[in-house]
């Protein structure tokens, strides 16, 4: 290596380490002493996990003492970014440990030193502990700025359950977003932490997240409390229908989303929704919900001036995932989807991004539909049966409603529904390539706007310059 490049200062160096991948850091850091402090800096600043293993080992390296190492150093107290996202599911059987008693346990060991940590996820189902959360919470309560995390099950209380640490002062000085799952039969100590950090933080929240949550669990954690700076909410549908949830307390809110609605009475519903005021949510931008709800937020007898600017829609949680995701042959009948979608246009503003899904689909009703959404930028619409994609008549008359859909330059179809009974499972166009590669022809003949279709998760199409570029990857 030149020497004058181990003659840089150290913020030029800590500035390289930025744009070198966690390897290439790695081997930087080995090059000499003077090299090593400031990239192992960089090189232990944002940590991502994804596989047990390898969490196992990084936190062995970031529990050895500072008394251990070279110049005393404590690589837990350079982390400033830790995500671990990954599923448990080996046990080990010799020592009677869930393979998640074992990553809780090294996590421990690590978690009071996290001193610099400013965000952090933890997505692993069933293995953090509420007090290694209040101790991770406590040692980095000056700097915190965001927390993603699933809770362990019940079953790791005790029933003589305490809290190891107070509530701490000064109180999260930074913090603005907090996510948390899997809030079931929490300690009344656990409830009374979570319930004085959200109410110390209500001016200041831009993001919560209550989600696998008790519903009236989550109303008291919110209490009546108003929210003026939070900009996203995530909750369970049943919570958010209480007859008593405070939709007045989140002034500004700009995007809002609703997790399941199973087992929810249909006429409970109805009350719930007509209770909630227009009042409430008066700049709502983006909304993820229940088909059944979307009449709720778009009525068809609200003035103009009270309308909600509703412009991104997403109904039973549809997405484009070329893995197929998590989607359940369980879908709306087109009849039920067509009706909800029918008070789009009674949104405040176009609406230019929507998703939805459906038992089935005929581009026939596709086509009756389109028009009343010109504005739309992207569709992507999740299927259980394919629908007519063979049918000429069908593919001509899609390209007439596209070519007065100036803006649209994303249409997907998907097919991860069935691929949750089959994951080989695709749509029969998926072998049609000619097919597929005939209708973009048809469609590019009468809009230019496009620029990414999909007739199914297995492939899709990518325009570069004036050429159609199939991905299948």
């Amino acid at each position: 290596m030149h020497t004058r490049f181990l003659e840089l200062p150290t913020e030029l160096l800590l500035l390289v380490g930025e744009y070198t991948p966690a390897a290439g850091l790695a081997s930087l850091a080995l090059v000499n002493r003077s090299m090593n402090e400031p990239i192992n800096s960089a090189l232990y600043s944002s940590i991502e996990l994804k596989g047990l293993r390898s969490a196992l080992l990084c936190l062995r390296t970031l529990s050895l003492p500072p008394s251990s190492l070279a110049r005393g150093r404590d690589l837990a107290g350079l982390v400033k970014a830790l995500h671990l996202t990954f599923g448990i599911v080996v046990d080990n059987i010799t020592s009677g440990h869930s393979s998640g008693w074992n990553l809780e346990k090294a996590f421990a060991k690590v978690a009071t030193r996290l001193t610099s940590l400013r965000s952090f996820s933890y997505k692993v189902p069933g293995s953090l502990r509420f007090n290694t959360l209040i101790d991770l919470l406590t040692a980095s309560s000056r700097v915190l700025f965001s927390f993603d995390i699933i809770l362990s099950d019940e079953n790791m209380f005790s029933a003589d359950f305490k809290l190891q640490n107070p509530f701490p002062s000064p109180a999260f000085e930074r913090l603005v977003c907090v996510g948390i799952s899997n809030l079931w039969d929490l300690p009344a100590g656990c409830f009374e932490y979570l319930h004085q950090l959200l109410v110390t933080r209500a001016d200041h929240l831009q993001v919560i997240s209550l989600c696998d949550a008790e519903d009236e669990l989550s109303r008291r954690l919110l209490d009546s409390t108003t929210f003026p700076a939070l900009r996203e909410l995530c909750l369970e549908t049943s919570t958010f229908l209480l007859s008593d949830f405070p939709h007045a307390a989140f002034p500004n809110l700009l995007s809002l989303t609703l997790y399941g609605l199973e087992d929810f009475d249909p006429d409970q519903l109805v009350h719930s929704s007509t209770s909630i005021s227009t009042a409430a949510y008066p700049v709502l931008r983006s909304l993820a919900c229940d088909v059944s709800l979307l009449p709720t937020f778009l009525p068809k007898d609200t003035d103009m001036t009270a309308r909600r600017p509703i412009h991104t829609v997403q109904l039973n949680c549809a997405s484009y995932e070329r893995n197929g995701g998590g989607h359940s042959i369980i879908a709306p009948e087109w009849e039920e989807v067509s009706a909800a979608l029918s008070h789009l246009p009674f949104s405040g503003v176009p609406v230019c991004h929507l998703a939805f899904n459906a038992y089935r689909l005929s581009l026939d009703n596709l086509s009756r539909l389109l028009p009343s959404l010109k504005d739309l930028e992207s569709l992507v619409m999740v299927i259980v049966y394919e629908p007519e994609f063979r049918s000429n008549a069908a593919i001509r008359s899609l390209s007439d409603t596209l070519e007065d859909m100036p803006h649209l330059h994303t249409l997907l179809f998907s097919d991860a529904p069935m691929k949750t009974e089959d994951y080989e499972y695709c749509f029969t166009i998926s072998f049609a390539v000619d097919r597929q590669r005939d209708i973009i022809r048809q469609w590019s003949e009468r809009t230019t706007s496009l620029r990414r279709v999909a007739f199914t998760t297995e492939k899709e199409w990518v325009r570069r310059g004036d050429e159609w570029v199939l991905i299948t990857d």
